[in-house]
C-alpha cells in the first residue's frame, strides 16, 4: 500500500474513475489562464523597467536583455506552477490549480504519489518542450492531436499521460 494518505488516490485509480475530456480541457484553459495573468503582470514589470532603463540610458540592448529576461521568467513561473502544485503531499497531489477547480488529477499508473521526476517528464518535458517544437514544426496538429487523443483512448490518456505513465481521474 502506498504512503499514509495515499489510499484515496489508489481507491479512484483501481475503481475506474476516469477524467472525461470536458474536465480536462476545462482545468488545462483555467490553468492556461491563470498563468497567462501571472505572466501577463510579471513581463508587464519587466518590460516597464526595461523601458525606462533604456530610455533613460539610450542602451538599447537593455531591450534585448529585457525580452531574454521575459522568456526566462515566463518559462520559471510555468515549471513553478506546475513543479510546486502536482507535487503537494496528500489529496491535493496530482493537481493544479485549474484540475483542483474541475475536480480532476494526475495519477501515475502504479499507485505512488506524483513526483517532481513525473511532473518533468508530462509537463515540463512532453507537455511544453516536445510538443511546444511539434507544434511549431507540424503547425499546431502534433500539440491538437495530443490533446484530443483521450478522446478515442481506451484509458482516456493523451500521448504525455501515456509517456509519463499517468492517468487523469475525477477527484
Amino acid at each position: 500500500m502506498p504512503p499514509g494518505g495515499w489510499q484515496q488516490q489508489s481507491a479512484a485509480l483501481s475503481s475506474g474513475a476516469l477524467a472525461d475530456w470536458g474536465p480536462r480541457l476545462g482545468g488545462f484553459l483555467l490553468d492556461a489562464l491563470i498563468l497567462l495573468v501571472v505572466s501577463f503582470v510579471v513581463n508587464f514589470a519587466i518590460g516597464l523597467v526595461v523601458g525606462i532603463g533604456s530610455a533613460a540610458t539610450g542602451n538599447e540592448s537593455l531591450v534585448i536583455a529585457g525580452f531574454i529576461l521575459s522568456v526566462v521568467v515566463g518559462i520559471a513561473i510555468y515549471a513553478a506552477y506546475t513543479g510546486f502544485l502536482m507535487i503537494r503531499p496528500a489529496r491535493r497531489n496530482g493537481q493544479t490549480l485549474g484540475m483542483q477547480a474541475v475536480g480532476i488529477r494526475v495519477v501515475r499508473t502504479d499507485g505512488q504519489p506524483v513526483a517532481l521526476g513525473t511532473v518533468a517528464i508530462r509537463q515540463w518535458l512532453m507537455q511544453y518542450l516536445v510538443f511546444g517544437i511539434l507544434a511549431i514544426v507540424t503547425l499546431y496538429i502534433a500539440t491538437l492531436l495530443n490533446y484530443l487523443w483521450p478522446l478515442w483512448d481506451r484509458e482516456n490518456r493523451a500521448l504525455h499521460d501515456m509517456v509519463a505513465s499517468t492517468r487523469v481521474v475525477r477527484a
